[in-house]
């Protein structure tokens, strides 16, 4: 089977996180579980470990610094290398894995001859984004009427949509028919994020990018209250990103200084190992759509406690595998500490389960089953 991947994705890596790595670790079990073949077109390829050799990578760069025009110029790119590549290959179905479900190449008539697969496709209700400052009220009626249009030609033109979550099924089944939306998370690679017992420490770990919708400033404001309980906790916050500086003013401000430490970009690789040393995980995001540190949390057999976001309610069991908290809510996100802190026994069964969901339900290999099913379904 040979899938043209149009776009593959922005970025596809094992180095970094989200998007990147969703795309490399979809890519690379369908390759290696399967006899699929890939053209996979991307804007960039870094990768740690290639991917199978049947995976042919082709990279169109957009070398500018505004990222909505690169994400703009990409896709035009992206649609006159598949066109090509659709003239000289023998295609069996064209994919689009990642980024928002608007494409030109499936407007174009040539791939009306093909099977047409968008996913995994997320949504985040648009008041999320102006209550973080991402976008503005203005900004966001600017930007809907033509987006949406091009959309919803893209999403008619294909002939299955794969939703990460089931609030995602839900928004886009009023637009398009909902039988033709397949549910499928995206997954955590069960072998490099490997079960050990939480440590019997007080540390805790949050990880992703400093900026105000990752809602660290709330998680600091929380830890006021965790180490008046418990004066050898220990945050670690991994990441960086243009909040950081304000972050850190907030640290000095409530004299955490040597309570909570900022290690900035850390290499996938050792992230591993901070997932190990942690007792337990946690994750103030004011949105999220998808919850790869929920996975990976669950995978290395640690329980999370994560804000009542759309990436993360679908994941989390609440009291099984963690705790889902209000967004913006610094007292709670404190009290549910507090409480896996004081207690070993319930963070040891919360992580024990989070495991064994991992490994049933999100592992790579069993998302990517589900993906090649849909593949055979439709040739």
């Amino acid at each position: 089977m040979k899938v043209l991947a149009a776009p593959a994705g922005f970025s596809i890596s094992d180095e970094l996180g989200s998007d990147s790595l969703v795309c490399y670790k979809l890519i690379e079990a369908l390759a290696s579980e399967y006899d699929v073949t890939f053209y996979a077109i991307t804007n960039s390829y870094t990768t740690a470990r290639p991917l199978p050799s049947q995976v042919k990578v082709i990279e169109e760069r957009v070398s500018i610094n505004n990222e909505v025009l690169a994400r703009v110029i990409f896709r035009i790119k992206c649609l006159r290398k598949a066109l090509k590549i659709l003239g000289n290959e023998r295609i069996d179905l064209i994919h689009q894995i990642h980024g928002a479900p608007i494409n030109p190449l499936a407007l174009h008539k040539l791939s009306q001859n093909y099977p047409f697969i968008i996913g995994p496709i997320f949504y985040d209700p648009p008041h999320s984004y102006e209550q973080t400052g991402l976008l503005n009220k203005l900004v966001i009626k600017s930007i809907s009427k033509p987006m949406n249009a091009l959309m919803f030609k893209t999403l008619e033109n294909s002939d299955t949509i794969i939703a990460a979550t089931e609030t995602t099924k839900r928004y886009y089944s009023r637009f398009v028919d909902g039988k033709k939306i397949t549910v499928i998370p995206e997954g955590v690679d069960c072998r490099e994020f490997f079960y050990t017992p939480p440590p019997q420490n007080y540390d805790i770990l949050a990880l992703g990018i400093h900026a105000k919708h990752e809602g660290f400033e709330y998680l600091i404001k929380a830890m006021r209250a965790v180490v008046r309980g418990y004066p050898q906790a220990r945050l670690h916050l991994l990441g960086d990103g243009p909040e950081r500086p304000n972050l850190e003013r907030l640290v000095k401000k409530f004299d955490l200084s040597d309570k909570v430490i900022f290690y900035g970009f850390v290499p996938r690789k050792q992230v591993y190992e901070f997932y190990r040393r942690c007792r337990l995980v946690c994750s103030p995001a004011l949105i999220k759509s998808s919850g790869l540190v929920s996975r990976e949390s669950m995978a290395s057999g640690r329980p999370i406690i994560a804000t009542n976001t759309i990436g993360y309610r679908e994941i989390i069991a609440n009291g099984k595998t963690g705790f889902i908290v209000p967004i913006a809510d610094s007292d709670a996100l404190a009290e549910a500490i507090m409480k896996l802190l004081a207690d070993y026994d319930l963070t040891c069964k919360m992580g024990a389960e989070g495991r064994k969901i991992a490994e049933e339900k999100y592992d790579w290999r069993v998302i990517a089953k589900q993906y090649y099913q849909v593949y055979k379904s439709i040739l």
